[in-house]
């Protein structure tokens, strides 16, 4: 009999192991959370719709701030080219003016002198 009892006891453990967790998984939702699943999932797509995007406006502004970023890298060149040749140009206009006023000046010389000689001849 001890035997029986023990049977039972157990068949009854296993039947209530079995049981629960089926009963747990098989019941059917309330209207009120399908509707607030489905309202997440809509809301799920429209954060990823936004999300991607912000990403492409992001990648837009990155590849346009290097943009600008090599304009600028470019017009610090040519600036840079830009004073260096004008700093040549001012030098070279300065050594001109120099040798043109010497010239000059000796053109004045020579027509005193000319003027002089003149001016001493009867």
């Amino acid at each position: 009999m001890r035997w029986r009892r023990r049977w039972r006891l157990r068949r009854w453990i296993w039947w209530s192991l079995w049981l629960v967790p089926s009963a747990a998984c098989s019941h059917r939702e309330p209207a009120d959370v399908l509707r607030t699943r489905a309202r997440m999932e809509k809301e799920t797509a429209q954060l990823s719709d936004e999300f991607d995007a912000l990403e492409a406006r992001l990648a837009a502004d990155a590849a346009q701030v290097s943009f600008y970023e090599q304009l600028a890298q470019r017009h610090r060149h040519v600036s840079a080219l830009a004073c260096a040749n004008l700093e040549m140009h001012a030098k070279a206009m300065a050594f001109f003016e120099g040798r043109t006023a010497a010239r000059l000046r000796a053109a004045r010389r020579l027509a005193r002198a000319d003027t002089a000689q003149r001016g001493n001849d009867p």
